[in-house]
């Protein structure tokens, strides 16, 4: 208990208030380690929010889930994960050029690097209407789009991105593809559709449909 107290008393009074507020927030043991590990869920703020080191299959601490929506995102830098376990944040650290010690950590958390930052905060012009999902590049106003449609399964969180487009990683291609995620209102939802892709041509049409085809853990149907 000695030992505790002078643990206690080194610790910054908001680290301290911190903690007390988890205390309180928290019935049980697992409950008060996913306050302080994991924290509310970003999506709907419940609390009722787990590490995923105990999930098979996952077995990653660094990644969140929220038992209320299903929420899935990376807690180390705060990025949502659709459909990949590996958050890109990690590439980004093995490529900096900064000083690392043995662990390879570079004395700066995830959610306070500038590079990881700016790729989170990226203004992307390639999450555009007008790019091309499979090659990514730029689609000319006045000319043809070819379109694709795709179903996913069930446990595909893409809960509050309607009308959004957002990056989907191809796990049998590892190949990161745009996704337009329909609205309720739309003509592909009527017609069964999640998700929407645009290609510049047939042959990225034809390349990506392939790709999508693969992929028998995310999609019910590709047309």
């Amino acid at each position: 208990m000695k030992e505790f107290d002078k643990f206690w008393n080194i610790l910054p009074q908001e680290i301290q208030d911190f903690l007390k507020i988890c205390a309180k927030k928290s019935d049980t043991e697992e409950q008060f380690v996913s306050e302080i590990m994991v924290g509310d869920c970003p999506e709907c703020g419940s609390s009722k929010t787990i590490d995923c080191d105990g999930i098979e299959g996952v077995e990653d601490p660094t990644l969140g889930l929220c038992k209320n929506c299903g929420y899935f995102w990376c807690i180390e830098c705060g990025s949502q994960l659709v459909s990949n376990f590996n958050c890109e944040h990690w590439e980004i650290c093995e490529k900096c050029e900064e000083a690392k010690d043995e662990f390879g950590f570079c004395g700066l958390m995830a959610c306070e690097c500038e590079h990881i930052n700016e790729w989170l905060n990226k203004d992307s012009s390639i999450k555009s209407e007008n790019t091309c999902a499979w090659c990514k590049k730029d689609i000319p106003e006045g000319t043809e789009v070819f379109g694709l449609g795709a179903k996913v399964k069930k446990g595909v969180n893409i809960k509050g991105k309607e009308g959004e487009i957002i990056p989907l990683q191809l796990i049998t291609k590892n190949e990161e593809v745009l996704a337009i995620v329909v609205t309720k209102d739309s003509q592909a939802k009527k017609d069964g559709y999640d998700l929407m892709f645009m290609t510049c041509g047939q042959k990225c049409g034809k390349s990506l449909k392939t790709a999508l085809r693969a992929e028998a853990k995310l999609f019910d149907d590709v047309m």
